[in-house]
């Protein structure tokens, strides 16, 4: 369809350049938000919306069906923004999207709003059901 041409245009090839900033993870499946680490206080795994596996230096984040925000919804939760500038500043923080197939549009309607309130961010595509796999200690971070 028109639309998802449209969307998908505006995904282009990332022009990246490191940074020394903290990634803040969001997933984006099902045109549905999900937030893997909650930002308050000591920062802890979200329980609530994914299935969590750890190990000693790994975490994988499975999203849980109905759960998380819609893309309207987040975007509409500006009291929820504020505290992640609050609490993951942009100048601390790179916005890091981990994008399933089905959430291109999502993706980039919020991914403008964070762009629009300073943020540097980077994305990378997910299969679909694939799982956000964090390891400590990764490497380099890098930003658009």
């Amino acid at each position: 369809d028109l639309q998802a041409v449209r969307d998908t245009r505006k995904t282009r090839t990332p022009r990246l350049h490191e940074v020394d900033k903290n990634n803040f993870y969001i997933v984006l499946q099902n045109d549905r938000v999900y937030v893997p680490i909650i930002p308050e206080g000591t920062w802890r795994s979200n329980t609530d919306d994914f299935t969590v596996t750890q190990t000693e230096v790994s975490a994988e984040f499975k999203p849980l069906d109905r759960k998380g925000k819609s893309a309207d919804q987040w975007i509409a939760a500006r009291d929820g923004l504020q505290a992640l500038g609050k609490n993951a500043p942009r100048d601390k923080f790179v916005i890091y999207f981990a994008v399933h197939p089905d959430s291109i549009a999502s993706f980039n309607r919020i991914r403008d709003v964070f762009t629009g309130m300073g943020y540097d961010y980077n994305w990378t595509p997910l299969a679909p059901n694939e799982p956000l796999r964090l390891t400590r200690n990764a490497g380099k971070k890098e930003a658009q």
